[in-house]
């Protein structure tokens, strides 16, 4: 699968922004239970979830995913959010137009993307104008200039999920070969992704047993000096540092 390189995006950026439950309510919009972000938390907490590398990882997969549908003078902009346990744990964009769409549509949960989580193949939205599916959401897009899209949900698992989502300025931009294009891409994506998730908990498990063994040696270290200073057994030193 060959991809024309697009020379109309910019820097991949990860998105910034709050995602909180209470804002949801509020303005009366509604995400899906699934992939509701737990109460008293917000979106930049939520990105902690996935380590550095992988985001490095996203950002890459939407500049080669804007690269896809790529036609000579139309830019193309490609987002992706990453959904675990039920909570956007991060999202990447290869341009602004969509790091703001795909922020906007996990802070007002409607869009064409949160859509797309329940489908079993391509969304294609030809002309936003004539969306009345998401109005909020259509009316923000048409004010930067967005005018279709082309959303692919990929599967990562049980607990986790993601949708690639491409955004052009061009009404009917995307065509139904654009939706095989990205699809078998979207395939490819999701197996990669899901191997980068499992090497992110493999990081974190290994980060996580370097801080236990480094507390375990600071405490034995401590635990002798009592013993020396004190000429205690090992029990009184355990009781003094821990209580017990």
């Amino acid at each position: 699968m060959r991809c024309a390189k697009n020379r109309g995006i910019g820097p991949p950026q990860r998105i910034q922004g709050d995602f909180m439950v209470e804002q949801q309510k509020k303005q009366g919009f509604r995400v899906p239970d699934r992939y509701r972000v737990r109460s008293g938390t917000t979106r930049r907490t939520e990105v902690g979830l996935i380590d550095e590398k992988t985001g490095e990882f996203l950002a890459e997969l939407v500049t080669l995913g804007a690269e896809c549908c790529y036609r000579p003078r139309s830019a193309v902009e490609c987002g992706i959010t990453v959904v675990q346990d039920g909570r956007p744990a991060m999202a990447a964009a290869s341009g602004p137009n969509a790091r703001v769409l795909e922020d906007l549509q996990y802070s007002s949960g409607t869009g064409p993307c949160v859509t797309a989580l329940g489908l079993d193949g391509a969304l294609l939205v030809q002309d936003l104008s004539m969306e009345r599916r998401w109005p909020d959401y259509s009316a923000a897009a048409s004010a930067i200039n967005v005018r279709s899209i082309l959303s692919v949900p990929l599967e990562l698992g049980d607990t986790s999920h993601a949708v690639l989502n491409l955004y052009s300025e061009h009404s009917g931009y995307f065509t139904s070969s654009d939706a095989v294009t990205i699809a078998s891409f979207a395939q490819i994506a999701s197996e990669a992704l899901k191997l980068n998730l499992v090497i992110a908990q493999l990081r974190e498990q290994c980060d996580e047993l370097k801080v236990a063994i480094i507390s375990r040696t600071a405490a034995d270290i401590a635990i002798g000096a009592i013993m020396a200073q004190h000429r205690y057994g090992r029990e009184e030193p355990l009781k003094l540092l821990f209580g017990r």
